[in-house]
Order: structure tokens, then sequence, then C-alpha cells
């Protein structure tokens, strides 16, 4: 595993080997320590070469070497999808939980956090699949850092598609965790509020499929994740919480919603 773009075995071959070495500490007969203390050690050598990466990618762009950065940056991308796939080996006979393996999750998450900026866009994608993971993978343990994941994600979801993703996963973490999830602090009104304001800058008109099938696809995809997202917090009783927040956003995503609802009627 390593930048360089000559490597013998493809991404996805490595991300394979990372679940296949997952799914044979978790389900071999290793006691519930000595799984946590493998786990940990794939984990801690993963971020490690992620911190690694962080220090050769600042070089390549002061050098303003770009088939280098590029490189770097798919390089540090793959890093976080093969802690995703790793991840793939737990399920409830073998949960995340019973292995003792969410601390060293919630480090890695934490670490990429930390990096996912507007300058780092790059990581949002495979950041935001390691996401899925964990909100399938975990219960109560994942609401402390609701706040901080979803205004880092939130930040650099500026454009149709990363804010259709967006909503999808936060349709994920509602559905799941319900209440919880507001009482954890996520201003979900405000995401709310962006993807609408984000889906009504532009009508979705035949013009706009004819000149652009992408962006015309994309908005309606956006649409439509605020219409399901709007409606799991109204049935999940959130819609008060929601309310009680910045009146601006409540009285957006309550016209969007309205005038999306009378669009697919009409």
């Amino acid at each position: 595993m390593s930048p360089q773009s000559d490597q013998m075995l493809t991404a996805d071959d490595q991300a394979f080997i990372f679940e296949a070495t997952g799914t044979l500490i978790v389900f071999g007969e290793l006691g519930v320590e000595q799984k946590s203390i493998y786990i940990g050690e794939l984990a801690n050598k993963l971020g490690e070469r992620f911190l690694t990466a962080v220090t050769e990618l600042e070089a390549a762009k002061s050098a303003r070497d770009a088939p280098k950065t590029q490189v770097i940056q798919q390089y540090m991308t793959n890093i976080v999808g093969y802690c995703s796939r790793l991840s793939k080996a737990f399920n409830n006979a073998n949960s995340m939980q019973s292995c003792r393996c969410v601390d060293i999750y919630m480090r890695l998450l934490n670490l990429f956090l930390g990096h996912l900026t507007t300058d780092n866009s790059f990581l949002l994608e495979s950041v935001r699949q390691l996401a899925h993971r964990l909100v399938v993978c975990l219960d109560s343990e994942l609401i402390p850092i609701l706040p901080s994941l979803m205004s880092h994600l939130a930040a650099v979801s500026t454009d149709l598609d990363s804010m259709n993703h967006l909503l999808i996963l936060s349709h994920q973490i509602v559905a799941k965790f319900k209440k919880d999830c507001l009482r954890s602090g996520v201003d979900f009104g405000a995401i709310l509020a962006s993807a609408a304001r984000l889906s009504m800058e532009t009508e979705p008109t035949p013009a706009l499929r004819a000149q652009d099938e992408a962006v015309y696809r994309n908005l309606i995809y956006v649409r439509r994740a605020f219409l399901q997202l709007f409606y799991t917090s109204t049935t999940s009783d959130m819609l008060s919480e929601i309310a009680t927040g910045q009146l601006f956003n409540f009285i957006c995503c309550l016209t969007t919603a309205i005038k999306e609802i009378f669009s697919f009627l009409i």
C-alpha cells in the first residue's frame, strides 16, 4: 500500500484484502481482546499512512506538482475506503461493540474529519461512505460525534450531487436514531434549508434537460431526497424541534416542501 500508481494490486484488490482480513479476524476463534488488537493494528497502520500522505500532499502542492498531487489524493481516498471495507467484517453476531472496536473507528473518523476541508474536498465521498457504514455498525456510540460529522460534511456539500448524498445520509441517520440524533445537537433544519435553497436556484425544465442532462437529474434527485428527509423528520416527531431552530430555515423548508408536493401532484 503506497501512493505509487504502479502497484501490482489495484485499489479494489487491496480493499478486498482488508475486508477479507477483517472477516478472518472477527469470525475467527480469537478472543475479544485479540480481535480488538488485530483490528486496531490494521486501523493504526491505515491512520499512519494517511497522516504521511497528508504531509506528502502539502509538499506536492507547494511544488505545484499536479500529477503527484492527484496520485496522493487518490491514495488518501483509497485509505478511507479501506477503512470502510474493513468495517464490513462486523455484523449483528460479531458487532463492532462486542469486538471492542468502537473507539478504533471513532479515532479514524475523527482523523479523517479533521482533514475534510474545502481544500481537501476530494475526501468527501469516501468519508461519507465511511459514515454510512458506521450508521449501520453503531448505535448510540455514534450520536456524540454526529454534530462534528454532519457539520464537516455539510461544509463541503456545496453542489447538487453532494447535497443529494448528504440528504441520503441524513435520512439514514434520522430513520435509525429519530429524536436522539436531534438531542446530539445536529441541526437538520439547517441541512434541509440549505438543500431547499440549492434546489430552488434552478427549475428542472425541458430546456435545462436538453442543455445539461446531469444537472437536470441531480436537481430532481435533490428535490426527491429533500422530500424524503422532510417526510421522515415529520413522521419521526422531529418537526417541532426543527421548527424551534432558526425561523427562516423552517419557513424555507416548509415552503419548499409544499411546492415540491404540489409539483408531483400536478
